[in-house]
């Protein structure tokens, strides 16, 4: 894949190589109409970009001393939202499943209930289910998932 990772945060500021041919003297790389946050060259086939922030699918383009040339796309993903379903509670000891539903979870990376990292399945865009990780105490933990468009919280 000449764009890899091809997804990420609309806030930018994520890791992305490039590869093609022709890089040795680039001077910019852009993702869409903004220049990347920086760019390392590490051979002739290979750079090491940043991206800016930025919203949907955008081309990514790398200018040397030869001309511009397009080495493929990438795309801006939103932070995920998410509810839990059924109503959020259960044992100290964890285990039990529940469902999150919400957009944007396809790409999760981790789901965390408090500090403890719980097991999930990608079910779809709209859907994980997740197996609750054991408490550390009894009483609320703050959910979070995180995805390549971003990290969402705000349910306990």
């Amino acid at each position: 894949m000449p764009v890899s990772p091809n997804q990420g945060s609309t806030g930018g500021g994520d890791a992305v190589t490039l590869t093609g041919s022709h890089f040795t003297g680039t001077t910019a790389v852009h993702y869409g109409p903004r220049q990347a946050t920086s760019f390392t060259v590490v051979n002739d086939t290979t750079t090491d970009t940043i991206t800016p922030s930025g919203h949907g699918a955008v081309p990514v383009s790398v200018t040397t001393a030869g001309g511009t040339g397009v080495v493929g796309s990438f795309y801006y993903l939103p932070p995920p939202s998410f509810r839990i379903e059924p109503p959020p509670a259960g044992p100290v000891g964890g285990g039990n499943t529940v469902i999150l539903t919400g957009i944007g979870l396809y790409t999760t990376s981790e789901v965390r209930f408090g500090t403890q990292a719980a097991a999930f399945t990608v079910d779809s865009d709209g859907r994980l289910t997740v197996t609750v990780p054991a408490a550390a105490s009894a009483g609320p933990a703050g959910v979070t998932v995180t995805t390549r468009g971003g990290v969402a919280g705000g349910v306990t």
